[in-house]
C-alpha cells in the first residue's frame, strides 16, 4: 500500500513528464484499437461476402491430381482452364448432407469458363450452372439488380452487373431480358457453342475482377458446355453389321444400283431435318453431373462441429471425395486477400513494435532523469526490490490510465466511423474489407483484449530503463545525476 500512495505521488509530482508518456500510450493505444476494429470488420466481411455468396460454409468435390476450387484450376496459369472433374455419386452424398440435423441447406453447382458473347461482343467468363431457386435461397447476399431469377427447371443466364456494365459499354446497348446470350467453350477436341436467354442481372455484395466475371447459368446448359454429354442411346441389337474384312468395304458390287425416284421433294427433307430428336438424344446432356456440393449450416452452428458430422458421414459412407471450407472453396480469390490481410496485419505489428520502443525511450529519459532520487533512495537503504516495485507500481498506473483513453478514444472514433461508414470505391480495398463500405467495429472483449495489450506493452517497457539505473551504485547514481 505503501509503494501504492508514493507512485501515486511522484506520477502526480511529475504530471507533464507523466502528462506525457500518458499521451504517447493513448495515441499508440487508439490506433492499435481503430486498425484492429477495421481487421475484425474486414474478416467478418470478407467471410460473410463469400459464404452468403457463392461458398457456404463447406464444399464437397471430387478428388484430383491437381487442386482446384470453384474458379477452376488452381494452377495460376494464364488463360488456361482445365475441366472441373464431376462429383461422383452425387445424388446419394446430397441425400446424406440434407439428412444432417446441422445442415441448414445443400445445393449444387457445376463450374466452368466460357467465352460470353452478347450484342457481337466477346467478354470471359465463368459459369456457374444452378438449379432453380433453391440455390438463390442459399445465399441471400446474391442481389437481383432487375430481371428475375432462374426458376426451377427453366433455361437461361442472370448475368452479373459487372459484365452487363461491360456489354453496355463495348456494344452500346445495355443487355434486355430476353435477349440471346451465346457461350463458347474450346478445348482440345474442338469447341462447344450453347445459347441461353438473359433472364435477369444480379451483382455479389464484395467485388473484384474474379467476382465480376461470373454468371449463373441453368445447369443443363452448364452441362453441356462442361462436356457432360450422357452419349448416343443407340443400343447394340441396332449397331451396323461391318465384315471382318476390311478390303470389303472398298469393293465396287456392279449390282448394286440407285434407282431415281424422280425430283428431290424439298419438304419431305426439311421435314426430315426439323426432327432432332434422335440427334438430341443422342447428345444429351448427363443429367447427374456436378461439380461442387455446397453446405450451409444452420443459424448457430458450430461450424467445427458441422465440419465433424459431414466428415463422419464422408466416411462412412466410403465416398473418395474433398471436404473443404469456404475459404478452400473460393481458392486463391480466399488466399490473394487474406495475404493482403497479412500484410496489414503486419503493418499493425510493426506499429506496435514502434509504439513500445517509443514508450521505452520515454521512460529510459524520464528514469535517467531521476538517477538522484533514486540515488538518494538507494543511499537511505532502499533496496533494489523496493525500487524495482516503486516503477512497475508508476509505470503500471501510466499506462493503465493512457490505455484506457486510447481504448475509449479508438472505440469511440470506430463507433462513429462504423454508423456513418467509409465508402471504398477502390476494387482492391473492397475485396480487402469484404464490402465496399468499411464499418470498423469493436466488442466489449476486444476492448479488454486491447487495455491487456496495452499493459504489456507498459509491463515491458519499464524493464530496461529500471535495469539500466540498478546496475549503479547509489553514489554512481547521484554523480551522474549531477
Amino acid at each position: 500500500m505503501l509503494i501504492l500512495k508514493i507512485a501515486l505521488r511522484n506520477v502526480v509530482r511529475h504530471r507533464s513528464r507523466s502528462l506525457v508518456i500518458i499521451a504517447l500510450i493513448a495515441f499508440c493505444t487508439a490506433l492499435f484499437v481503430l486498425g484492429n476494429a477495421a481487421l475484425s470488420s474486414s474478416a467478418r466481411g470478407i467471410k460473410e461476402s463469400f459464404v452468403q455468396s457463392f461458398t457456404g460454409d463447406f464444399s464437397i468435390s471430387a478428388r484430383a491430381d491437381t487442386a482446384f476450387s470453384l474458379f477452376g484450376n488452381e494452377v495460376p496459369i494464364v488463360g488456361d482452364y482445365e475441366i472441373t472433374p464431376p462429383l461422383l455419386q452425387h445424388d446419394e452424398i446430397q441425400a446424406r448432407m440434407r439428412g444432417l440435423p446441422d445442415v441448414g441447406s445443400v445445393v449444387s453447382v457445376i463450374s466452368g469458363a466460357a467465352q460470353l458473347n452478347v450484342y457481337e461482343r466477346r467478354t470471359p467468363t465463368i459459369f456457374f450452372g444452378v438449379e432453380g431457386r433453391g440455390y438463390f435461397e442459399a445465399f441471400p447476399s446474391i442481389r437481383l439488380v432487375r430481371g428475375d431469377f432462374l426458376e426451377d427447371g427453366q433455361t437461361g443466364v442472370v448475368l452479373n452487373a459487372a459484365q452487363a456494365a461491360d456489354i453496355e459499354k463495348l456494344s452500346g446497348k445495355a443487355p434486355a431480358i430476353g435477349d440471346m446470350a451465346l457461350f463458347t467453350v474450346t478445348n482440345d477436341s474442338g469447341f462447344m457453342l450453347r445459347q441461353a436467354p438473359i433472364r435477369g442481372i444480379f451483382s455479389y455484395s464484395s467485388s473484384n475482377d474474379t467476382l465480376d466475371r461470373i454468371c449463373l447459368l441453368d445447369a443443363a446448359t452448364a452441362r453441356s458446355l462442361a462436356g457432360y454429354i450422357a452419349g448416343n442411346a443407340r443400343t447394340k441389337d441396332e449397331a451396323p453389321v461391318v465384315s471382318g474384312n476390311i478390303d470389303a468395304l472398298f469393293d465396287s458390287d456392279a449390282s448394286a444400283s440407285v434407282e431415281a425416284s424422280g425430283s428431290v421433294d424439298l419438304a419431305k427433307v426439311e421435314g426430315a431435318l426439323a426432327d432432332t430428336s434422335s440427334r438430341d438424344a443422342a447428345f444429351s446432356s448427363e443429367g447427374g453431373a456436378w461439380n461442387f456440393i455446397l453446405v450451409r449450416a444452420k443459424d448457430g452452428v458450430s461450424l467445427s462441429r458441422l465440419e465433424t458430422s459431414l466428415s463422419a458421414e464422408i466416411k462412412s459412407g466410403g465416398f473418395s471425395v474433398r471436404l473443404l471450407d469456404w475459404r478452400g472453396t473460393a481458392g486463391t480469390q480466399a488466399q490473394m486477400i487474406y495475404a493482403l490481410r497479412i500484410i496489414f496485419n503486419a503493418g499493425i505489428v510493426i506499429l506496435s513494435f514502434a509504439a513500445i520502443i517509443i514508450i521505452i525511450n520515454s521512460l529510459t529519459i524520464s528514469t535517467l532523469e531521476r538517477s538522484a532520487e533514486i540515488g538518494t533512495m538507494r543511499a537511505i537503504g532502499a533496496s533494489k526490490a523496493f525500487v524495482s516495485r516503486l516503477f512497475i507500481a508508476e509505470t503500471t498506473m501510466v499506462t493503465v490510465l493512457g490505455a484506457v483513453v486510447g481504448v475509449a478514444l479508438g472505440g469511440v472514433v470506430a463507433f462513429l466511423i462504423g454508423r456513418t461508414g467509409i465508402r471504398l470505391t477502390n476494387s482492391l480495398l473492397v475485396s480487402l474489407f469484404g464490402g465496399a463500405t468499411l464499418r470498423p467495429s469493436m466488442s466489449l472483449g476486444d476492448a479488454f483484449l486491447y487495455l491487456a495489450v496495452a499493459l504489456a506493452m507498459g509491463a515491458v517497457a519499464w524493464i530496461y530503463p529500471v535495469r539500466l539505473v540498478l546496475r549503479c551504485t547509489p553514489l554512481q547514481a547521484m554523480n551522474k545525476a549531477e
